[in-house]
């Protein structure tokens, strides 16, 4: 069951990694990715209850491998395995938060797993609507997939309500 960090816990730390994971998110510095990806570490050892850092931890070992340097993705890979159990669990927590789906949605896609990850998306996107990233990594998706008819208004409705997204959207 999810609860929120008591303020006896010791969530500032819990917090920060997950605000850290934000900034690395939005700006996509490679050179952030070990300090994030320690500090959620610690942050799910920590509280272990704390859905939003096991999702964001999730994305950080979905990015391990997107970026990787050789073959394509291996689904079995460690880092792989490893960005599905985070997000399953972040699910398990908390059923109802679009953040766990989203993350499951992002390892499918990177993972070849087109129709899991919009399975995904579709949910997440009915549990936070106004989720600016939801809309537009669901736009970029369906880009990818020359669904123009949905890629376009998904992705000018990200941007118009948050200009602030990564530039990496605008496809």
């Amino acid at each position: 069951q999810t609860r929120e960090l008591d303020a006896g816990d010791d969530a500032s730390s819990s917090r920060a990694s997950v605000l850290l994971f934000r900034r690395y998110a939005r700006t996509s510095d490679r050179a952030l990715q070990e300090t994030v990806r320690v500090a959620l570490e610690a942050a799910v050892v920590r509280d272990p209850f704390y859905a939003e850092a096991f999702a964001c931890l999730s994305q950080v070992y979905t990015n391990i491998v997107r970026f990787r340097i050789g073959p394509g993705p291996d689904v079995d890979s460690p880092p792989a395995r490893r960005a599905f159990e985070l997000a399953y669990r972040a699910i398990e927590l908390a059923p109802n938060s679009s953040r766990g789906h989203h993350a499951l949605s992002r390892i499918h896609w990177f993972t070849g797993n087109t129709a899991g990850s919009f399975q995904e998306l579709e949910i997440a996107r009915s549990l936070n609507p106004n989720d600016t990233g939801i809309l537009a990594d669901f736009g970029q998706q369906c880009a990818v997939m020359a669904d123009w008819d949905r890629a376009i208004p998904l992705l000018e409705t990200a941007y118009a309500t948050n200009p602030g997204l990564p530039s990496s959207h605008r496809v």
